[in-house]
This record gives structure tokens, C-alpha cells and sequence, in this order.
């Protein structure tokens, strides 16, 4: 991964440029791109902006931005203001607003740094283009998003539209950096839909509509400009991440990036039941929002807690972890996986033959088994978990312990005898539970795992980043030969 170095922006960007590269030819021309309003990456930014303006000078300029703040009274919303800066004014094409019938709430502009941030850049490198902002509230349904894309289109194709997006915010690095490899397949894939609904940045909607606009254009290849991640750059674990991803649309068109890779995120037991919602008069769905991040589920093909079952309807906007089912199948391009849910203390025999049943089908698989094995020797356990892999098992995780335990590797397949306790309920002893999330990615080539310690009293917590460290240090000596350069642990497949 490069990353970029701050300083100051005019000295900065044209050693941005030649760092990141980018597109360079007087017929590569953007129809749409997205650039991050967070100012760590500032020069990259400006690099890019400024790459973009000498193969185009659009008249009209379509930002379309996040509502921060929840201002906005409508869906999306718009304003005519003369924007002001120190290179001079940004105005308003005040007819196509017209056209649009988007309501215009001037005061939901003020202060909304998804705008403020980039109006210095825009003015510099497009210094004749007038403005037009929009800001797209979560409330905005597809529909609606797709229907105003639509009306732009149709009134304004050669307008440039900017989407100011902030990509992944959430609690450790590499989270975040699973979920902008969901993020980018659909980005690259030009999906939409899949993009409004699960892409884990600060406003699906805004990236949703950029998606729509490419899609419209026949502009189906996003070049990626630069892809950054706040945590790596300042070698933060934990904490309040945010990433950025830089790039835009072109016309033409290319194979989407990571669409062989199935992306998971796999918790351990929960004490969650139908009839225990709450927590004294708290919903268990705003506590976990609460502490482990509004969006810490999102940006995967599934998430998944042992035993934990579907929450009610009533918050469609949390994308809530589901339950480890018998066999449940992801698919993404050639790659094929399989979650079973087994016991193998009811047979053995029975959980074999369904491994190799999968395999010979082309299948990865990773095996959950169902029920607490504590009172299980290891010994036994080991074999167990040895027998599933000779039959073609990729991963086995066992529910051993409350307490996290990671297990060796047999012939270049991993094994955890526990995640320990992801969430518990009943529980009345003011005594910390410990137990790990661990993040999945499956690709043609092979299985890539780390795991996220996290502290549960009744609801989990990542715990701080000292802990953190030593803990990934004590848990995954076993993996020490198969660690990658970022954080995580690489195991080929060899068959």
C-alpha cells in the first residue's frame, strides 16, 4: 500500500502525483469521481483534482455530499449560495437547480465539512466551473437516489459530478480495511444497489448515486488514484479509523477488483434470545452500536455470532451480525464458501462426509462447531479438527472455552479451539468477559484471518490498544510464519 505524506498541499501535490500515479492521457476523462474530505490526505487529494482538470474543464460541477449533522429536512436537498473562498467565488447554475425540482434549505449547508473542505481545491483547478451542491440525508431511499441521478442525466450529462466521500470509520485498522475491499468490488463492479446497501462509508447514498451516474455514461472502469487507511499510515491498531479511497470513472471497461474474494466477520457465543431484547431498558442493538461502531458489521458478505438471533425489522439502517446456520453458502466470482455448523460429538462420521461432499464441489469451507466442547479433551479435540481437515476443511473454529484459544496449524489449515464470548446478557458479575472477532477473507489462492480482541461485560468492547497488541502477540504465535505486512495471517490453499 502507498501512502501519503502531509505537508503542505501546493508544495505537496505534484510529489503526490508522481507517488500515486493516476491517469495521464488528454482523452482519459472522468465522467464522475470521488475524493475524501478528510484532510490527512489532503495533497493526494489535490493531486488528483488537479490531474482530472487539465484533460477537463467542466462548466457545471455536481458535488454531491453526506448530511453530517442531519439537517436536512428532505431527502436530498440543494442550495443557490455564492460560494466563497480565497481564490474567489464559486457560484450556482441556478437553472438546472430549476430543472431538478430539488428543494433548496441554504441553513442545512452551513458548517457541513463534506462541502467546506474541498470548495478551495475546486476553485483552483476549475476556476470557471459553477457549483452545485447536494446533500443526500440517510433517509434517502434507492429509489430516490436513482430517480434524481436519472433527472441529472437528463438534464445535464456533461456535468462533473464529485462525490465528497469518507470511506470506512471504524474501531481498528484492519477492520476497516476488509471493508474497503467490499467497498471497491462494488465500486468497481458499478453496483448500486449493493453500494446503498452495505458499503461502510460515511454516506452509501452519495456513492450509490456516483455508481449510477458511471453507470449511465457506459463509464463502467474505475481507476483507482490512491487508497489510504489511517490506521497504517499512523501505525494505530485501534481507534477511530477513517480510509480513503480516490478515483473516478472512465469510459470503458475492466474486471472489478476482488470479485473472487468472499469477505466474513465471525464472533463467538451470544446469549441472545427472542425474548431478551434489552438490556434494563436499553435495546442490545443501540448498546452494540455503541460500542463497537454504528458500522462495524457492515462492508462484508455476512457477519456472524453463534446463537445470536435476527434482530426485529424496526432499525433496517444496522446491519446486525446473523446466526451460524447448518450450511450457508457465499459465492463471489470463481470463489465458493461454505459455513457449516457441526457436531461432531452426534457424529463424526456424518461431519466428514459433508466436508467432502463440499470440496469435491469446489467449495471452501470453514467449520463452526455448534456446541460448548469445555468439558471436551484437547487431545480429542485436536483429532477432531485434524479428521475434518484431511476431509477438506479450510478453517475449523471450535466453541471450546469462554476464553479465546487459537490452536496450530495442520498441514497449512488453521484451527480455533474458541472465540470465547462475544455476548452475554445474563450476566450479573461486574468481571469482563474476553473474546476475539476474527475477519475472514477467501479468495482463489487462499484463506487470509485476523482476529479483533474485544472485553464483553454483557456487550463487547474492542479493548485498548495495548492490550490489543499483546494479546494478537500471545494468540497468533502459532500463525508467526503465515503474518502478512498488514496485520493479518495468509494461508494458501494446497489443494
Amino acid at each position: 500500500m502507498r501512502y501519503c505524506v502531509l505537508g503542505v498541499v501546493g508544495l505537496m501535490a505534484g510529489i503526490v502525483a508522481f507517488w500515486y500515479g493516476g491517469p495521464t492521457s488528454s482523452n482519459d476523462i472522468p465522467v464522475g469521481i470521488v475524493i475524501p474530505h478528510h484532510d490527512m490526505v489532503a495533497p493526494a487529494r489535490a493531486a488528483y483534482v488537479a490531474n482530472v482538470a487539465k484533460n477537463y474543464q467542466p462548466k457545471t460541477i455536481i458535488l454531491l455530499a453526506p448530511d453530517h449533522f442531519s439537517q436536512n429536512t428532505k431527502p436530498i436537498v440543494t442550495t443557490s449560495r455564492v460560494w466563497h473562498t480565497s481564490l474567489g467565488e464559486l457560484t450556482s447554475n441556478k437553472s438546472l437547480i430549476t430543472e431538478l425540482g430539488i428543494p433548496e434549505q441554504d441553513s442545512a449547508f452551513d458548517g457541513e465539512h463534506a462541502v467546506t473542505t474541498l470548495l478551495q481545491d475546486l476553485k483552483q483547478y476549475f476556476p470557471k466551473a459553477e457549483l452545485v451542491p447536494f446533500m443526500l440525508s440517510r433517509r434517502a431511499t434507492y429509489q430516490e437516489v436513482t430517480n434524481f441521478v436519472a433527472h441529472l442525466y437528463r438534464a445535464c450529462p456533461e456535468c462533473l459530478v464529485v462525490a465528497s466521500v469518507d470511506f470506512s470509520h471504524t474501531t481498528t485498522a484492519t477492520v476497516a480495511a476488509l471493508h474497503d475491499d467490499f467497498t471497491l468490488r462494488e465500486l468497481t463492479a458499478v453496483n448500486p444497489s449493493a453500494l446503498y446497501k452495505n458499503a461502510e462509508v460515511d454516506s452509501p447514498e452519495t456513492l450509490a448515486a456516483l455508481a449510477q451516474w458511471g453507470y449511465l455514461h457506459d463509464a463502467n472502469e474505475f481507476k483507482l488514484f490512491s487508497h489510504t487507511n489511517s490506521g497504517f499510515l499512523t501505525h494505530r491498531a485501534v481507534g477511530e479509523m477513517t480510509t480513503h479511497i480516490i478515483g473516478g470513472y472512465y469510459k470503458g471497461s475492466a474486471k472489478p477488483q476482488f470479485a473472487d474474494q468472499v469477505t466474513l466477520m465471525i464472533g463467538g457465543e451470544a446469549s441472545v434470545t427472542p425474548t431478551t431484547r434489552t438490556i434494563g431498558s436499553t435495546n442490545i442493538d443501540a448498546l452494540i452500536k455503541t460500542n463497537l461502531g454504528e458500522r462495524f458489521f457492515w462492508g462484508v458478505d455476512a457477519a456472524l455470532i453463534k446463537r445470536i438471533q435476527n434482530p426485529s425489522q424496526s432499525a433496517p439502517l444496522y446491519k446486525y451480525p446473523r446466526d451460524i446456520l447448518p450450511a450457508q453458502i457465499y459465492t463471489q466470482g470463481s470463489t465458493k464458501v461454505v459455513v457449516l455448523s457441526i457436531d461432531p460429538q452426534e457424529s463424526l462420521a456424518e461431519s466428514v462426509t459433508a466436508v467432502a461432499r463440499y470440496q469435491a464441489a469446489g467449495y471452501r469451507v470453514i467449520l463452526y462447531i455448534q456446541n460448548p466442547l469445555a468439558d471436551i479433551d484437547r487431545t480429542i479435540m485436536t483429532k477432531w479438527a485434524e479428521t475434518l481437515i484431511d476431509a477438506g476443511a479450510n478453517l475449523v473454529i471450535g466453541n471450546e472455552s469462554d476464553t479465546p484459544r487459537i490452536g496450530a496449524v495442520y498441514k497449512g489449515v488453521p484451527i480455533i479451539y474458541s472465540l470465547g464470548i462475544f455476548l452475554n446478557v445474563t450476566s450479573t458479575s461486574a468481571t469482563r468477559s474476553l473474546g476475539t472477532i476474527v475477519g475472514v477473507r477467501v479468495t482463489i489462492n487462499g484463506l487470509e484471518l485476523f482476529l479483533v480482541p474485544i472485553h464483553t461485560f454483557q456487550v463487547p468492547t474492542v479493548v485498548p490498544q495495548a492490550e490489543y497488541i499483546d494479546y494478537l502477540a500471545e494468540w497468533t504465535e502459532p500463525w508467526s510464519e503465515y503474518a502478512t505486512d498488514r496485520q493479518t495471517y495468509l494461508f494458501p490453499f494446497t489443494k
